[in-house]
């Protein structure tokens, strides 16, 4: 069984997790297609099951131009879009909720979420040169995803 976490946006990243909290795979926005993203969704759904998702609940940020915040949405409406296209049941969460959950408030420097997943995962390698900035939110919102699956006796 597996748990999603979805970290929207252009270098965004979604994060599977064993129940037992293993690394199973991550995939980037700016790197993968679409196609391979839903490639890698599927692959996971026959291996396995993909019992619950988060995914990062957001929105528009000051002083961010309309063409940026067109783009920014039109990829969570993306992820939403193919998490329910695949039957993948899934919540919204806030940063601010899964990073106090995470014991991991970042207040916006991406420094202190790509540390706390290397603590976690220290042989993860979502990226070529190991666990990046990219790679550290979509890989805690699994985290947080699949402790609460635990709680709510999922997995």
């Amino acid at each position: 069984m597996y748990v999603l976490g979805l970290d929207p946006g252009k270098k965004g990243s979604a994060t599977a997790l064993t129940a037992k909290g293993e690394w199973a795979g991550s995939v980037r926005f700016d790197r993968d297609t679409p196609l391979d993203v839903v490639a890698w969704l599927r692959s996971l759904q026959a291996d396995g099951r993909i019992v619950f998702a988060v995914l990062e609940k957001v929105g528009s940020m000051p002083k961010q131009g309309l063409s940026s915040t067109f783009k920014f949405g039109t990829g969570y409406g993306w992820c939403m879009g193919i998490l329910d296209a695949m039957g993948i049941p899934y919540e919204l969460h806030t940063p601010t909720q899964w990073q106090r959950a995470m014991k991991c408030l970042s207040g916006g420097d991406k420094n202190i979420t790509k540390a706390a997943a290397q603590r976690l995962w220290p042989e993860a390698k979502p990226s070529k040169s190991g666990i990046t900035q990219d790679d550290g939110d979509g890989m805690l919102i699994a985290e947080h995803a699949r402790r609460l699956a635990v709680e709510r006796g999922w997995v």
